[in-house]
């Protein structure tokens, strides 16, 4: 039965995988101490790749097993790396998306006012 994925395919995934970490927190301007760790993790990630018996690897420092067992902790770092941050950003942009429409309640605020004023205007010329 063949394999869904070969280890040469999983080796090139984690390639890229580790490349993604690294660029995509720079493309989107993620703030520096989220694009460090990033970098750091995908740096990380491509070393133990790198290292690991199979045959995009550069050397068999690393048994396969191993390696699975590493890619958990990985896993399980970036979760923790994305509840940590994104939380921060979905605030972010709601504090944002809230300072818009307080501009708006604002703009509509005083417009009302302006109305109003010039309703009174009208109605005291009316009775003069």
């Amino acid at each position: 039965m063949l394999k869904p994925v070969t280890p040469i395919h999983q080796g090139i995934n984690d390639y890229i995988f580790a490349g993604i970490q690294i660029a995509v927190p720079t493309a989107f301007s993620v703030n520096e101490k989220a694009k460090n760790i990033y970098a750091i993790n995908g740096a990380t990630f491509g070393l133990m790749n790198a290292l690991t018996d199979k045959p995009v690897g550069a050397s068999g420092v690393l048994s396969f097993k191993t390696h699975q067992k590493a890619d958990a902790a990985f896993l399980a770092t970036l979760m923790l790396l994305s509840l940590q941050l994104w939380p921060l950003y979905v605030l972010r942009v709601l504090y944002q998306k809230i300072k818009r429409l307080q501009v708006f309640i604002l703009v509509f605020l005083l417009q009302q006012l302006l109305t109003m004023y010039l309703q009174i205007i009208m109605a005291i010329q009316i009775k003069a």
